[in-house]
């Protein structure tokens, strides 16, 4: 028999996470969270109880073979002294929290208590308020003892995940690096579309001419691979271009953003054929290094 799963916490990514479990095959036994509302309506589309309210119905937890905590990162130490003062686990059970930031010890309080406690963080984007797809492919960062590991790599496998281990000390800096990757990737779109608003580009066709640039340069660099999928006038070692663009936006918040990412650009750039030190050069003069 499958698995069987406990939620606490219905969030974006908690239940994103529980609905594409059970359509893997594992059974989920009961959502709880501090909104009774987005409880119940979560467990009436898994078919299991949705409890709010009370912490005392958190003992429920104990019905189950995984508990996983997706509680905001802040709430998961206080969750966990919850469940064993409500005794809400027993000693065949493994904990997994869902936080990039923080390893196993948030859920220290539990030792002792159950078979084994990790962090297991799902490298997706979880827009708030919406049950969003888990792709194939997506990476989870692991970092726990070696009893929760194990039933995360198994949780991963049958998402068709990738199981990425991350060194207890470096949940921070992962996560960080996560971040980077997607949720300030929308916020340097943003501030794309608001550079082309300003100069009198309607906001509707704005935002889509900035969307559909950054999704075609996503593809070509899911396609080649960040070296080769590298475009524009850092790549080509167009510094003239780039005094161009820095003149034209003044200073403005995006000039900046535009000197530090085009900085960043800059290394990977190096490593393209035909790339030589004088193109170098003059990229670090134009970007004033």
């Amino acid at each position: 028999m499958n698995p069987s799963v406990f939620l606490i916490g219905a969030g974006a990514a908690g239940s994103s996470l529980l609905v594409a479990l059970k359509q893997a095959g594992y059974r989920p036994t009961g959502v709880f969270d501090v909104l009774r509302d987005r409880a119940l309506e979560l467990g009436r589309q898994l078919g299991c109880p949705g409890l709010a309210g009370s912490p005392e119905l958190l003992a429920r937890s104990r019905e189950a073979d995984i508990v996983i905590v997706a509680t905001p990162d802040a709430d998961i130490e206080r969750v966990a002294r919850l469940a064993v003062s409500c005794e809400a686990s027993h000693e065949h059970q493994v904990w997994l929290h869902l936080a990039g930031a923080r390893d196993e010890s948030a859920l220290d309080a539990l030792k002792g208590h159950v078979q084994g406690t990790a962090a297991c963080h799902p490298a997706c984007a979880f827009p708030h308020g919406r049950i969003s797809p888990i792709p194939k492919g997506t990476c989870f960062g692991l970092t726990g003892d070696e009893a929760a590991l194990r039933v995360a790599r198994g949780l991963v496998a049958a998402l068709d995940g990738v199981p990425v281990e991350v060194p207890a000390e470096s949940r921070a800096r992962y996560h960080a690096a996560a971040v980077m990757a997607s949720n300030l990737v929308v916020a340097l779109l943003f501030a794309a579309k608001d550079v082309l608003h300003g100069l009198g580009v309607e906001a509707n066709d704005a935002e889509r001419l900035v969307l559909a640039l950054g999704q075609s340069a996503l593809e070509r660099v899911a396609e080649l691979g960040l070296r080769e999928g590298l475009s524009g006038p850092v790549s080509r070692g167009d510094a003239q271009t780039i005094e161009t663009h820095l003149d034209s936006l003044g200073q403005e918040g995006a000039r900046a953003l535009y000197l530090e990412l085009s900085r960043a650009a800059l290394p990977l750039a190096a490593q393209q054929d035909g790339f030589d030190e004088k193109k170098v050069a003059a990229l670090r003069r134009a970007l004033l290094m």
